[in-house]
This record gives structure tokens, C-alpha cells and sequence, in this order.
């Protein structure tokens, strides 16, 4: 089985205008999309078909919710940068847990037929209270995972849009770790760091995470408009949606 449960920490680390720091603990869930629809078959409260307490409701994710999950990425993909993958796909991503989800954002890890190399990673982001997704799809030329890119999507009001992304990966193993760094003007603003550790799903694993944090939805609800707050009361700069106002 390639799922599995990731549990660690995620930071930020806001250097300009001024300086503004936190962290959380976290658990999140990897996804092998072909074992999908049957992985959670056999354990109690959780499931990928229908609702319950953790739910993988695919309307959550990109694409038409009548396809699969797989096919979707893979049509973005072909979308994006014109080539046919047909590899394996895995997803870090969270839940629907207690029927809420918040999902600020999921990583898609396109695999060779082998599991040994990542061939395109799929970054999903979601912003609020905008409900809007939008996905970067990050080639990584069968070399790299270290990636420069230009920021094309509105997700904090705090942060502009003329601005650059460094985006660091390693392959999922034991540990997944996922470093952004974000410049404008050449000017470092903002580094953000995940930091995971593998736990093998068993009926065990998986009540001791859904009851550990039975709130995690509403945790990282919390933990987005507070720190917007703290941003507010330090007098960071407020940046309007480009299509929106509030």
C-alpha cells in the first residue's frame, strides 16, 4: 500500500514588512488514487464513497467530480503541457472530517510506473473566503524538484500579487517535506515549511488521528483568520482581490 498517514508541523515565516512567525501541528493524509476507492473499505468511520466522520469527497478536488480524480490530473496535465502521463498518482491532501473541509493546499505527486521517480507535481491551492482553486502543474524535466515560478493566483490578502515563488520538494518516503519561499523585488517576504513523518494507516492509526484532531477543519478555519488578524493589528499592508472585494 502506497497511503499512508503523515503527521508534523507547518510554519511561516513572514520577514518583510515586518517580521511575523507561527506554527501548527498537523495531519494529513497521502493518497494513492488507484487504492482510492477501496482504502478505507474496512475501517470504521472513515470513507472515499460516501459521508461519514472522515470523508474523501472528490468534489473537493480539481475537475469534473463526475470523472475520477485521476483522470482529471492527468487531462491537466495533457492541458498544461501537452504530454500523456499515465503513471500513478498520489495526493497529499486533507479530508472532510465531521463534514467540513479546509484545504489551503494539496499536493498531487505524478509518478513513473516504478514509484521511483516524480515526472509533474500538482500544486492545488484554495483561498478563502474567495472559494476559489486554482492548480500549478510543475515539470520536473526527470531532474529536479526545486521549481521558480510566478505567482498567478490570489490567496492572501496580505501578500500582493507581483510576486515570485521558489517551491522545494523531496520524494515521499518516511518523511515528506515541502519548502515556498516567496520574493518581490528580489526581496525575500516569505518562507513556509511542511513537515511531515509517515505513520502506515491501520484501524489504530487512523482513530488515533481522527480523535487527536477531531477539529482540524475548523483548527486551520481558525488558524488562517487569526493570524490574518495579527497581520491586520501589525499594519501589514492590505492587498484587495484583483476580482473581488470583501
Amino acid at each position: 500500500m502506497q497511503s499512508a498517514i503523515y503527521k508534523g508541523e507547518v510554519s511561516h515565516h513572514r520577514k518583510q514588512p515586518k517580521e511575523h512567525r507561527f506554527s501548527y501541528n498537523i495531519f494529513m493524509m497521502y493518497l494513492d488514487l488507484e487504492e482510492l476507492p477501496s482504502i478505507f473499505n474496512n475501517f470504521l468511520f472513515w470513507s472515499s464513497k460516501r459521508f461519514n466522520l472522515a470523508w474523501f469527497n472528490r468534489k473537493d478536488h480539481h475537475g469534473n467530480p463526475k470523472n475520477s480524480l485521476s483522470l482529471s490530473i492527468k487531462q491537466l496535465i495533457k492541458k498544461m503541457h501537452g504530454v500523456d502521463f499515465n503513471g500513478p498518482i498520489t495526493l497529499l491532501t486533507h479530508l472532510r472530517y465531521f463534514g467540513y473541509v479546509m484545504n489551503p493546499v494539496s499536493f498531487y505527486y505524478c509518478w513513473d510506473e516504478h514509484y521511483e521517480n516524480i515526472d509533474y507535481i500538482v500544486v492545488e491551492i484554495n483561498n478563502t473566503p474567495w472559494g476559489e482553486q486554482y492548480s500549478y502543474v510543475l515539470d520536473t524535466k526527470g531532474e529536479s524538484l526545486k521549481f521558480d515560478l510566478e505567482k498567478k493566483f490570489h490567496v492572501s490578502p496580505f501578500m500582493g500579487m507581483q510576486q515570485e515563488y521558489i517551491w522545494k520538494f523531496n520524494k515521499p518516503n518516511d518523511e515528506i517535506t515541502v519548502l515556498m519561499k516567496s520574493y518581490e523585488n528580489d526581496k525575500h517576504l516569505l518562507t513556509a515549511t511542511l513537515k511531515l513523518c509517515k505513520e502506515n494507516i491501520t484501524s489504530k492509526s487512523l482513530m488515533i488521528v481522527l480523535f487527536s484532531y477531531p477539529f482540524i477543519t475548523m483548527k486551520v478555519i481558525f488558524a488562517i483568520y487569526w493570524q490574518a488578524f495579527k497581520l491586520w493589528f501589525k499594519g501589514i499592508p492590505f492587498h484587495p482581490h484583483p476580482k473581488h472585494k470583501l
